[in-house]
């Protein structure tokens, strides 16, 4: 029997409006302002990936400044209480000699 006539023309226009979205999709992947814009995102993209691999993220910097500074700081800490320890020391000695003297010349003295 055949295809009936409104059969026909439903199907060629789904068939015209595939076509004109396939030729609208070429036409924009063709266009050489887009090839351009994709190129230089492509460089841009590659470039950004060979600095972070030669240099670093700015988190891994930040990162690695943060633990600097509190290694700074933790040595700047034991330092400052080493230091008080020594000074206590001394006074404690020097006391202590001080006692000693004072107690030999009472006893030289008297």
């Amino acid at each position: 029997m055949g295809t009936s006539p409104d059969r026909m023309r439903a199907e060629i226009e789904a068939t015209r409006d595939q076509l004109s979205s396939d030729v609208d999709q070429l036409t924009r992947r063709a266009s050489p302002r887009r090839a351009v814009r994709r190129r230089t995102n492509r460089v841009r993209g590659t470039a950004a990936g060979i600095r972070d691999r030669v240099m670093g993220t700015a988190s891994y910097t930040a990162h690695g400044v943060s633990d600097t500074t509190s290694q700074a700081a933790h040595r700047a800490s034991d330092t400052a209480s080493q230091a008080a320890h020594r000074a206590s020391d001394t006074a404690q000695s020097a006391a202590g000699s001080l006692q000693e003297g004072a107690g030999r010349a009472g006893r030289d003295g008297a």
